[in-house]
């Protein structure tokens, strides 16, 4: 815990994309889109606002459109976990088709057995994302 902007407040870890994450990324997605890192990373920590200046921007016009749209969707409650889990799933998502592509290419025919079970751990994970929802 630490001192934050309005109080005391915990921490919250955020796992971020690597570089081979985004490459990965690029690569299983219709050659049409472009996956855009800005859209996928947090800001650095270089960029925190001071807390006047994150006063101001909690009163901007532009935040409250956004926050609105937000809360259109998804209820308050867990929103910033939410937001936070969303990139752990998919660096995890990430891993586990790795090791699938991994394992097809090294043993040179599917394992019927290893690749239903890499499926299913992608399938709990789909159903943990909804769960995020």
């Amino acid at each position: 815990m630490r001192d934050g902007y309005g109080g005391l407040e915990t921490l919250a870890f955020v796992e971020t994309l690597s570089d081979e994450d985004i490459q990965d990324l690029s690569e299983m997605v219709n050659p049409r889109l472009s996956i855009r890192p800005d859209l996928l990373l947090p800001k650095s920590v270089d960029d925190t606002a001071t807390a006047p200046e994150f006063r101001d921007l909690l009163g901007s016009m532009s935040a409250q459109r956004e926050l609105a749209s937000l809360l259109q969707h998804f209820p308050v409650e867990g929103l910033a976990r939410k937001v936070f889990k969303m990139s752990t799933l998919l660096k995890q998502t990430l891993v586990q088709l790795r090791e699938v592509k991994r394992q097809n290419q090294s043993s040179g025919s599917r394992d019927g057995s290893e690749l239903l079970e890499k499926l299913s751990e992608i399938s709990a994970m789909k159903t943990g994302f909804a769960l995020l929802n």
